[in-house]
């Protein structure tokens, strides 16, 4: 008799293990994915808004010209890691500034409002604002005319 109620037992366990439904498992819903523009822009953004911090800081000497020396140096850099996930204008555009500054023997040292390139630059910072606020990244350069 135990046997038997042993087997009567593990029949039922069976059974009642088929006959309850299946766990649910409902699906997860991935995040939309992130526009690439944006991601450039925000990128973009990131690396001007400390190269502009820096440069405010060096003028008001809160900063060696060594450490104003390096972010200088690292621009190009900063702004390629930005171009590298663009796309159409947002990449076009990036890469014309990073051009302009490759093009300049002292690099983004030798950008400033005395030097020939000083519009041009600026010219090419409102081109990328305008392609990164029609991607949805709204970005907006102080202009820094008559200085």
């Amino acid at each position: 008799m135990p046997k038997r109620l042993i087997l009567t037992f593990l029949a039922v366990a069976m059974l009642a293990g088929c006959a309850s439904p299946p766990p649910t498992s409902e699906p997860v819903a991935s995040p939309p994915p992130v526009d690439p523009n944006i991601a450039a822009c925000r990128t973009f953004d990131r690396a001007f808004t400390n190269q502009a911090a820096v440069t405010a800081s060096r003028r008001a000497d809160e900063n060696t010209v060594e450490e104003w020396t390096e972010v200088m140096a690292n621009v190009p850099t900063d702004y390629s890691a930005a171009s590298l996930v663009a796309e159409g204008d947002v990449k076009s555009r990036i890469e014309d500034l990073i051009d302009l500054i490759d093009a300049n023997p002292a690099g983004m040292r030798g950008i400033n409002f005395l030097s020939d390139d000083f519009d041009q630059y600026g010219s090419l910072l409102d081109r990328i604002g305008q392609a990164c606020t029609e991607s949805g990244w709204p970005m907006e350069f102080e202009s820094v005319e008559g200085q």
